[in-house]
């Protein structure tokens, strides 16, 4: 039995190595951005899912490893959470179990870190990733999401600039830091883009879909054209920076049990 207990030990260790090993090639990945357009362009599109719930479509994640790590919505897993209801819909048209959610997102951002029970070796997906801390003015941008196993592309442009009335009104109301690590968008999102992937126009990945706004809020997407947030179909996506720190966060919590 004390032979047993020692195999057990020693297999979750070096589950744990690989494991690691395999968030630090995701990592490094994201910083390398040397995938090709196309190469990019597949990859993502074989990389975002769908979250089933009792066998309809709640919102969506993107697949950081082959065997079933993904970064999705953190309000996903907070609304309607059915466990052992809880599927996720790969590109090939295929359905697993939710395994479990591991961390999720600080500060009121709408992220988290889960894994479905896929069958493949823990090894790193590679993205393109747009990294800078400035996000380009009036720069188009798409939304990538899954339905019914189909991929869903909408189209939008990052704001020119931010009304001073905005800064004001939402910095009394809400947390400074959930707008400093958001991308906006004029992506025409509806519920159910939840968790959907925000890209530039290289297919780098900008952000994951959050929260909606509700509020009239006054923008400038395009020059000379005014638009108004008054839409609840405008949204906020969580800074890739910042999914990707919530990976290091549980990479180092894996690392420190070695």
């Amino acid at each position: 039995m004390l032979k047993r207990l020692r195999d057990l030990i020693s297999g979750e260790t070096r589950k744990n190595r690989q494991l690691v090993k395999t968030l630090d090639d995701f990592l490094a990945n994201a910083e390398s951005n040397d995938l090709t357009g196309a190469q990019a362009k597949k990859n993502l599109e074989e990389g975002v899912v769908e979250i089933v719930k009792a066998g309809h479509h709640d919102s969506n994640g993107l697949l950081i490893t082959d065997d079933g790590y993904f970064i999705a919505a953190r309000h996903s897993f907070k609304k309607n959470y059915l466990p052992g209801q809880t599927r996720i819909r790969t590109y090939d048209g295929c359905e697993y179990g939710l395994e479990r959610l591991f961390v999720q997102g600080r500060d009121l951002l709408d992220i988290a870190l889960a894994k479905a029970e896929l069958p493949g070796y823990c090894k790193s997906r590679n993205y393109k990733m747009y990294t800078e801390p400035d996000v380009i003015q009036n720069s188009p941008v798409a939304l990538l999401s899954r339905w019914d196993g189909k991929l869903v592309k909408k189209y939008g442009f990052t704001p020119g600039r931010y009304s001073q009335s905005y800064i004001q009104k939402h910095v009394s109301l809400s947390s400074p830091m959930l707008y400093q690590n958001s991308v906006f968008s004029s992506v025409p999102a509806i519920p159910g883009d939840s968790g959907g992937i925000l890209v530039d126009a290289d297919n780098g990945i900008m952000g994951i879909l959050g929260s909606m706004l509700h509020d009239i809020v006054e923008v400038d997407f395009i020059p000379g054209k005014r638009l108004f947030f008054n839409d609840p179909h405008r949204v906020l996506a969580v800074k890739i920076n910042k999914a990707l720190e919530l990976v290091d966060f549980y990479k180092q919590k894996v690392k420190s049990r070695l």
